[in-house]
């Protein structure tokens, strides 16, 4: 299959981001940064609604965690959700651009993010 057909086959999507020329974060700076380090980042994609994203993070570890995610751009809000996107109302706190969230042993959280312009 041609790399054209197989992109239209797995409906990938690009978003522009920052004005044009512009680099949306300075050089080094991390999109996303993930603690600890036995936790991992499975996922981070457009929410299917197009409101915001979703950011997932499975602990695949025997023992509960506390996830914390910095996001080097603004975020205006954060809230937990199902796999199918939908609210679940299971604890998180969100300070700024900085986010800590409990994960159980070999759990998997979702987030939805939702970001405004600086």
């Amino acid at each position: 299959m041609a790399a054209g057909a197989a992109a239209d086959e797995l409906g990938l999507r690009a978003v522009g981001a920052g004005a044009p020329g512009a680099a949306p974060l300075p050089p080094g700076a991390p999109l996303l940064r993930l603690s600890p380090e036995s936790l991992v980042c499975s996922a981070m994609k457009p929410a299917e609604d197009g409101d915001g994203f979703v950011v997932r993070i499975l602990n695949a570890g025997a023992e509960a965690a506390e996830a914390q995610l910095d996001f080097g751009f603004p975020v205006d809000s954060a809230e937990s959700v199902r796999l199918d996107e939908t609210p679940d109302q299971r604890a998180l706190q969100l300070v700024g651009d900085h986010l800590t969230l409990p994960i159980g042993a070999h759990g998997l959280r979702s987030v939805r993010i939702r970001t405004s312009p600086r």
